[in-house]
């Protein structure tokens, strides 16, 4: 979308809708019937918007019984950079891989601006394509006001859903009052030209980075604090396995010690921030977490989602870090005394912060190992805590 091609009234704002699954076969037309009504409904709410849309199929593509998420919106993020949307909502007839709950029905990703709905289980017993069509609406309509910023459970088309047969109370609500003055607001931003519309789009890649960072200075925070980097100890369980093993083996080695209480402060904090850098890059790249351009060039979006990604996991392995020096420290302070450090080790273990440079040097070494635990992790599960939001 270039600025030739907007309309000079009302901004637009388009939506793409996905219909993916092996053969698509009777869920096709409720599918599209629901898109057509979320489309008709936002119309009607945001007269003041000129709403776009297109229904890309795709049927045989993955023939899995449940897919990874993340694998679908990897799917999302082709349709929406090659067609210039601002939104894509993917319904596959697919289950999805649940990890938080028993069954998932859907998932939203802020990253992507994209929602995911499955259908597999939308509808119990008999199919009755009318239904399914209405709960279609009334799920993307609720993950469509999560996807800018409405609180969940608050009422209307935001109303609580925990089953399925749920959203035959929501597929009649529209938004709140309240709810729709945010939306507008939020609208009017998301329609904005994007920073590859504009003359920086034909800047270098810093320039277009500096640019599309200022602009999303506000959203930029709250997209790292929706990945919670500071809960990834607690997420990633081999990671942390693998820091927790090793800092075990490196405390009850002399040899760690004498290294350690030779090292100079400023050894073991360089050490340190290296094990950080390393770390995060390494993650960052065997995860493959980081959007690469397009055949279209920088994108504003992308920008945004991998800078928001790098700090998380920045952030993240920090923590990370910190818990292990913490680990470390307390260990250095209750069970080696200054009597079995003098029977074990020659360095001078009574100087100032000599157990907290052990702390130090244990803790960048055992960050190094827990990363290389992290490749172990299963696959799309470190993309998944990354990217998606939440499961419904």
């Amino acid at each position: 979308m270039t600025d030739e091609t907007r309309p000079a009234g009302r901004p637009r704002v388009e939506i793409g809708w996905l219909l993916l699954g092996p053969g698509l076969g009777t869920a096709r037309q409720p599918m599209i019937a629901a898109a057509e009504e979320v489309m008709t409904r936002l119309s009607r709410l945001f007269p003041g918007f000129d709403w776009r849309h297109e229904i890309v199929e795709r049927g045989e593509m993955h023939k899995e019984r449940a897919i990874e998420p993340v694998m679908l919106l990897d799917e999302a993020e082709i349709v929406r950079t090659r067609r210039r949307l601002d939104y894509v909502f993917v319904l596959t007839t697919q289950d999805l891989v649940a990890y938080t709950r028993p069954a998932t029905h859907a998932v939203l990703s802020h990253a992507f601006g994209a929602a995911i709905i499955s259908t597999a289980r939308l509808v119990d017993g008999n199919f009755d394509a009318e239904r399914m069509s209405a709960r279609i609406v009334a799920l993307a309509m609720n993950l469509f006001g999560r996807l800018n910023g409405l609180a969940p459970d608050t009422g209307g088309a935001m109303g609580p859903f925990d089953r399925p047969r749920d959203l035959d109370t929501l597929s009649a609500e529209d938004y709140s009052r309240e709810d729709t003055e945010h939306l507008s607001e939020v609208l009017a931003d998301v329609a904005d030209l994007r920073v590859e519309e504009t003359e920086a789009g034909h800047s270098g890649a810093l320039a277009f980075y500096a640019r599309a960072l200022w602009v999303n200075r506000r959203a930029l925070p709250r997209g790292i604090l929706r990945m919670r980097p500071w809960e990834f100890p607690l997420r990633f369980n081999r990671l942390t396995t693998a820091a927790a093993s090793a800092l075990a083996v490196l405390m009850m080695t002399a040899e760690s010690w004498d290294v350690a209480l030779r090292l100079p402060v400023s050894t073991v904090v360089a050490t340190s921030l290296a094990a950080l850098i390393a770390t995060s890059g390494w993650v960052l790249k065997s995860q493959r977490l980081l959007a690469r351009p397009g055949e279209r060039g920088l994108m504003e979006q992308r920008v945004v989602s991998n800078t928001s990604v790098a700090a998380a996991v920045g952030i993240g392995m920090a923590v990370t870090y910190l818990a292990v020096f913490g680990a470390s420290l307390l260990m250095a302070l209750v069970f080696f005394g200054d009597a079995l450090l003098g029977s074990w080790v020659s360095g001078d273990f009574t100087e100032n912060f000599a157990r907290v440079r052990m702390a130090g040097f244990c803790a960048a070494l055992s960050l190094g190992i827990g990363a290389l635990g992290a490749s172990f992790e299963p696959y799309g599960y470190f993309r998944q805590v990354t990217f998606i939001d939440d499961e419904l």
